[in-house]
């Protein structure tokens, strides 16, 4: 039992690990680019509804993410953990067009918005590779 309760925060560093390690310098940048601002807005902005459900869709889906590495390293599966998003996309970008003034929030939720719909399209497409093709990792070296 505790073992795998570890394992909910070991899975995802050892695949952010995996992916720094077998990537190149792009998805070394994206990654960071895409999670750091999800994490440290989502606890900033934690009184708001949206920064709740940023901060609870980024841990289930690194939890989600961590579990498919565990089992199949690197896999483009991995790309299914974006379930998550694919529920609340469309109400983060309501959430964002309702926004009135330019605000460090708005900011945010437009970044979120924008990295994480970039992100899915990313994942579909990589999806699509795994299930076409033999391209079946991100490993890129």
């Amino acid at each position: 039992m505790n073992r795998r309760l570890l394992e909910l925060f070991t899975d995802p560093v050892d695949m952010i690990k995996g992916i720094r390690k077998e990537s190149d310098l792009g998805l070394n940048i994206w990654g960071p680019a895409l999670l750091f601002p999800q994490a440290i807005g989502g606890l900033y902005f934690l009184e708001t509804l949206e920064g709740v459900v940023v901060l609870v869709a980024l841990i289930l889906m690194l939890g989600s993410a961590g579990y498919i590495h565990r089992h199949a390293p690197l896999s483009r599966l991995i790309g299914v953990c974006q379930v998550w998003w694919v529920l609340i996309i469309p109400w983060l970008f309501q959430q964002a067009l309702n926004q009135q003034t330019l605000t460090l929030f708005s900011v945010w939720l437009w970044y979120v918005t924008a990295t994480i719909s970039i992100s899915l399209l990313m994942d579909v497409y990589g999806f699509h590779l795994f299930l076409t093709t033999k391209n079946r990792t991100y490993s890129t070296n």
